[in-house]
């Protein structure tokens, strides 16, 4: 047993008789799940953002619920805290945030957070709830510092860097390098600009070779005489060009005109070059993000408590999809909400300000979408579509009798969603389970969907 699964609390405690798997049973659920996912190769829904402004306004606050940050700094601050906490590889590193007035964060992972990673987010709320003696821009150049060392495996597994040592998981995997699919890129600026453009693509040409010359040059190794700290200016400068590179207005055009061509293999090999960009990129952006609303919302990071919660073990599972599927996993956005939810029970909830928003580091599942929805207390921001029918929720003694027949309704509703869903299935090709659409900017705004209209209509 590995130390996360030693520290882990138990899945199931519950009496068969006290159990949220009655009607349907567990078994059949799995059942129903696996037969959706044969019918759309496991991806039962199109990936989606959804409507923040629309769902807020279906979900007011009580008149004495007095919130000082929207529902988007709530939902863009959890977003952002997941992201920086899932270090790792892989399903198991996702982790998911929520923030709760007036300073409590609680952040959730498949896996257990380790204690380095609790260290890097404790230090960033160190620096974010005292400004008075730094500038704005000391204060990024500080947290870009502190997020570049503590994700640099990360950020030379997404670089596909020959320096990054691979887990032993893909280990028989090659990928060439990052910058190597620039070329693909400035080739097919060639046939997106009509010949009265030179100048845009001219431009677009040398930005994109500019960002791949960075890229490439950070493949060679440090020499062993180079003084300290010049690896770490080299990693922030390489986060630095990404970003620059993502707001650029050219860079935003030449998207625009990539999403209207047809979806070639080689166009779909540029979105995931730029998707990558990206996600290093955000390495910036957050810490930029995070600066200003510690300007703007100094209370937030005074005294601010961060609670680390423990995973749940996997359990065996009887039925899937895959044939190498052994176990149960609580995702970290189910652990989220029943750890919130046994929190409420105990607490006087006239002057408890609940969490309004779950963030994660990837977009959600298509079950944990579904239940959020079926919960109703959280904004489902947005899902990848895929589907893993290992997913579980708790089962546990401890539930008060109405908390317990509430997670019942939502088992079923889930059990009649994924029962609609196949009546219309369609197959769809495997998703990006995470994207930060820093480059798209304004050119999503127009393609988000209200989370209702996917399943029957209502919140």
């Amino acid at each position: 047993m590995s130390p996360c699964q030693q520290h882990a609390l138990p899945t199931r405690t519950a009496s068969p008789e006290s159990s949220i798997w009655i009607d349907p049973t567990e078994t059949a659920f799995r059942k129903r799940v696996v037969e959706l996912e044969k019918l759309t190769n496991a991806v039962p829904l199109d990936s989606q953002i959804f409507d923040l402004t629309e769902w807020s306004a279906n979900h007011p606050p009580s008149p004495q619920h007095n919130f000082r940050l929207s529902p988007s700094e709530e939902q863009r601050l959890a977003d952002d805290i997941s992201y920086l906490a899932a270090v790792g590889e892989g399903a198991q590193s996702v982790a998911a945030a929520t923030v709760q007035e007036p300073s409590s964060i609680t952040i959730a992972s498949v896996d257990a957070i380790d204690s380095a990673s609790q260290s890097f987010l404790r230090s960033l709320l160190d620096v974010l709830s005292d400004l008075t003696r730094t500038t704005r821009d000391e204060v990024v150049d500080l947290l870009v510092q502190q997020v570049a060392q503590h994700h640099r495996q990360r950020l030379l597994n997404r670089l596909r860097s020959s320096r990054w040592t691979k887990p032993a998981y893909l280990s028989r995997t090659h990928k060439k390098p990052l910058h190597a699919d620039f070329s693909n890129l400035i080739h097919r600026a060639e046939f997106l600009y009509a010949r009265n453009e030179r100048r845009q693509r001219s431009d677009i040409e040398a930005s994109l070779s500019s960002l791949a010359s960075v890229l490439r040059s950070f493949e060679d190794p440090p020499p062993p005489d180079e003084e300290p700290g010049r690896e770490d200016g080299r990693r922030c400068a390489l986060i630095r060009a990404c970003y620059d590179f993502c707001i650029r207005p050219s860079t935003a055009d030449y998207l625009r005109r990539l999403r209207s061509v047809r979806p070639t293999v080689q166009v779909q090999a540029c979105f995931k070059t730029l998707q990558q960009t990206e996600k290093i990129a955000a390495y910036y952006r957050i810490p930029l993000t995070l600066a200003d609303l510690a300007l703007a919302r100094s209370f937030l990071f005074k005294n601010a408590e961060l609670v680390f919660l423990p995973p749940y073990r996997a359990g065996p599972v009887e039925v899937a999809y895959q044939p190498w599927a052994a176990s149960t996993h609580v995702h970290a956005e189910v652990n989220l909400a029943v750890h919130q939810d046994m929190t409420r029970a105990l607490v006087d909830c006239a002057a408890w300000l609940a969490p309004r928003c779950v963030g994660a580091s990837k977009y959600l599942c298509y079950l944990c979408y579904l239940f959020l929805r079926r919960h109703g207390a959280y904004f489902p921001s947005k899902t990848h579509g895929a589907c893993y029918d290992q997913w579980t929720i708790p089962d546990l003694a401890g539930y008060p009798d109405d908390l317990r027949h509430r997670y019942r309704g939502v088992v079923k509703g889930i059990m009649q969603d994924v029962s609609d869903a196949a009546g219309k299935a369609t197959r769809r090709i495997e998703p990006m389970t995470s994207r930060e659409n820093l480059i798209a900017g304004s050119l999503d705004a127009c393609l988000t969907t209200p989370p209702y209209s996917i399943v029957d209509g209502q919140f």
